[in-house]
């Protein structure tokens, strides 16, 4: 019974941590610049259901592929690991198929999964980049998105010329950056 007891405990303080952790990766501030309507925010939701759905659709579910979508302002990013050029290229024109999708940024690879450990690792350099991030503009969270994939950073979003120079800059410096890939609206 203290045993059952203690391995619920341990399993409600680990959920704990683990949101936590989630949590402050997620956090954002209102933008100073250019607000995201609740509009345009529901409409890149949909998207991302539907370009999900679609992906799912045309290439099946397998356990040696892992495609993550990510959408800001009706562009659409793909990432993750596929088993041909040509499953890689299908997804991309799933993704382009649905509607009000304005672009794609296809950044598949034919490699194997990323690892448990490469991820946390990818997830310990996106924390790192939103905060470095956050000195340029600490109001930086609702004009942007950062993923990071093998040690490559996207950077989708809305900024200025100088603003994205800036952005690039600071994140180009965090230890474990391969690479800083920018998919921006510019609104100068």
């Amino acid at each position: 019974m203290l045993k059952r007891h203690f391995a619920q405990v341990a399993t409600l303080l680990l959920a704990a941590f683990a949101t936590s952790i989630f949590l402050s990766s997620c956090a954002s501030v209102p933008a100073q610049g250019p607000n995201r309507s609740p509009g345009e925010l529901v409409e890149d939701s949909r998207i991302h259901s539907q370009v999900e759905r679609a992906v799912l659709r045309t290439l099946g579910q397998r356990r040696d592929e892992r495609v993550r979508v990510t959408v800001f302002n009706g562009k659409v990013l793909l990432t993750g690991q596929v088993a041909t050029n040509e499953r890689a290229s299908d997804a991309g024109l799933a993704a382009l198929r649905i509607q009000h999708v304005r672009a794609v940024e296809n950044q598949l690879t034919t490699e194997p999964v990323r690892t448990l450990p490469g991820r946390l690792a990818d997830s310990r350099i996106a924390v790192a980049v939103r905060n470095e991030l956050a000195e340029v503009n600490q109001n930086y969270g609702n004009q942007m998105k950062v993923v990071v994939e093998k040690g490559a950073v996207y950077l989708l979003g809305v900024a200025t010329r100088a603003e994205g120079a800036a952005y690039v800059q600071q994140a180009r410096f965090v230890r474990g950056v391969k690479k800083v890939v920018v998919v921006f609206d510019y609104v100068d």
